[in-house]
């Protein structure tokens, strides 16, 4: 029997080196969010691209609105190509920088989207001068007003 305890501990002592020496973690400790984007009539914009680069950690956020206009963001980890379905829902805590790109064209590629268009300004986080500040805990919803046609 102590041979087989011996054994048991080794293996957990490999195991314990192996679980510090990937890193593994649950990634950025993030805040779920809702971001809602509305038109300069109040009007929201339905399946806008929402994209969060936070000021502190250069991490990106980013979600598509639903029919109401409101997007759910997610986190990218690091090391990770693309943000989706398993990234951490919400945003890391602090201010972020918005753009807001156009609705994806779904339809017929020769046809013309019938849903609102964002003025390409929006779409880029330098130009766009549109900021939120996540906090810790629980957050209202966001609103974001961008120019549409």
């Amino acid at each position: 029997m102590i041979l087989h305890a011996r054994h048991l501990v080794v293996v957990l002592a490999v195991g314990a080196v192996a679980l510090v020496m990937c890193g593994c973690s649950d990634g950025p400790k993030t805040y779920p969010i809702q971001v809602k984007v509305l038109d300069g009539t109040g009007n929201p914009i339905p399946h806008a691209v929402v994209t969060l680069k936070s000021e502190d950690t250069n991490l990106i956020a980013r979600g598509e609105a639903g029919d109401d206009g409101v997007a759910e963001v997610r986190t990218a980890t690091e090391g990770q190509a693309a943000i989706d379905s398993k990234s951490p829902l919400g945003a890391v805590a602090g201010v972020h920088k918005v753009a807001v790109a156009s609705p994806p064209n779904r339809g017929d590629p020769d046809e013309p989207s019938k849903l609102p268009v964002v003025f390409p300004k929006y779409s880029a986080f330098d130009t766009s001068g549109l900021q939120i500040t996540v906090e810790t805990g629980s957050n209202p919803p966001f609103e974001v007003k961008v120019e549409a046609r």
